[in-house]
């Protein structure tokens, strides 16, 4: 079962419901919620927070949060126990990284692609490009990890 403190944890007022978003509340929470199943936080089988508790912790009307939960009940992400509470399904974490993987093709791979085409680059170029960069990205971080290491 969830604590109902493990919810404020990375979720506030401020970085969870930003008003400011384009992006209505309750798909922020729902967003949330799948980032959390996803990173483990919310495990498969574990009981989630109640609509009432997200709302009276975020500051968000409880229709918002039910919103929210609503969306991932209705993906099988979650299911409800009459008298118990929400539950994260199993397999979960498997339907949520379809989903997005999917997602991520489509809003960022395909238009890398279609951009690297116009650009004239091959097929090997692109895999040059990309693994020079998880290379570099790779390095910078063992690098400031042994600085980190070396200050201490």
């Amino acid at each position: 079962m969830i604590h109902k403190d493990k919810l404020i944890e990375g979720a506030t007022d401020n970085n969870l419901t930003c008003k400011s978003s384009e992006k209505p509340l309750f798909v922020q929470l729902a967003e949330w919620l799948s980032d959390s199943i996803i990173s483990g936080a919310l495990k498969e089988g574990e009981k989630i927070p109640s609509t009432n508790e997200m709302s009276m912790q975020l500051n968000i009307n409880s229709a918002t949060a039910l919103k929210a939960v609503n969306i991932l009940v209705d993906k099988g992400i979650i299911y409800k126990k009459r008298g118990l509470g929400m539950f994260v399904s199993v397999g979960a974490v498997d339907t949520l990284k379809r989903e997005r993987k999917s997602k991520f093709y489509d809003a960022y791979i395909k238009k890398m692609l279609n951009e690297a085409t116009k650009l004239g680059f091959k097929r090997q170029d692109i895999i040059e490009l990309i693994e020079s960069s998880t290379l570099t990205d790779a390095f910078e971080d063992s690098a400031k990890e042994v600085i980190k290491r070396s200050g201490s």
